[in-house]
């Protein structure tokens, strides 16, 4: 006589079975809420997509960068962390692009979720942009509120409040190279691009006229002078654009370490 197989049902084990998938769900929750508190106010990875910094730092370039200090903003709480240091002359830091078209709101919804499963090496958003509108770009601070900045042959002349006009080396806290070498063909294709997103109708490149920053204004440009957009196109950056600052390049491993 064939006996039939019976399925025990348990009321313990069914409840454990929901217990240890609500645990999971909460404990992947709050891992996401401290992934992204941590990636804002602390520190976090970005790769460099353009070559506007070399030769600090090429495409393809993965870079530690903090917020620690530069007082980030809170999503949805509108509330500022302390501003512990702020942004020097010669700081390479994250720039939130002026030039950029703001993501659809699937892209802003799904990006930190993205950004969370692959570790932070994947970003919609960056993807979302391309070349000079990426959303984030990489520049360095040459001028601070109240300077007077203007550029001769690509290189910037800075006059401190009170003070004399001396070169942006002169100033800068580090030392790093510019690439300021004539590409013009390059140039004009570039030149026509900015002025048609800016709506400025030109964009000037190795040359400007002296511009005194007012209170809470940041004067940025790229290292690669001849192939950067930034202030000198779309004018200074308010307080509120300069997001990171960059500590060290970890990738890859052969150049690892502070530029």
């Amino acid at each position: 006589m064939l006996r039939s197989k019976r399925k025990r049902y348990s009321l313990y084990h069914d409840r454990r079975r929901s217990w240890l998938s609500f645990s999971l769900v909460r404990l992947l929750l709050l891992l996401f809420v401290a992934y992204q508190l941590f990636t804002l106010l602390v520190a976090q990875t970005v790769r460099v997509d353009s070559s506007s910094m070399e030769p600090a730092f090429a495409a393809g370039d993965r870079l530690v960068v903090s917020a620690v200090g530069y007082g980030s903003r809170l999503p949805l709480l509108g509330v500022s962390a302390p501003t512990l240091r702020a942004p020097q002359r010669g700081d390479a830091v994250i720039v939130a692009s002026p030039l950029s078209r703001r993501p659809g709101l699937f892209v802003r919804t799904v990006a930190p979720v993205i950004r969370f499963a692959t570790g932070n090496r994947i970003d919609l958003q960056s993807v979302a942009g391309s070349g000079w509108d990426n959303p984030i770009t990489v520049k360095r601070i040459v001028a601070l509120p109240g300077d007077t900045v203007e550029l001769r042959g690509g290189v910037a002349y800075v006059t401190p409040p009170g003070g004399t006009t001396v070169n942006e080396h002169a100033l800068a806290g580090r030392r790093y190279t510019l690439e300021t070498a004539d590409q013009l063909s390059v140039l004009s294709e570039l030149s026509a691009q900015v002025g048609q997103a800016a709506r400025t109708g030109h964009a000037v490149f190795a040359d400007t006229d002296p511009l005194t920053l007012n209170a809470g204004q940041y004067f940025i440009l790229g290292d690669n002078r001849a192939l950067s957009v930034d202030s000198r196109h779309y004018g200074p950056v308010e307080r509120e654009a300069l997001r990171y600052r960059v500590l060290l390049r970890f990738w890859p491993l052969r150049r690892f370490g502070v530029p």
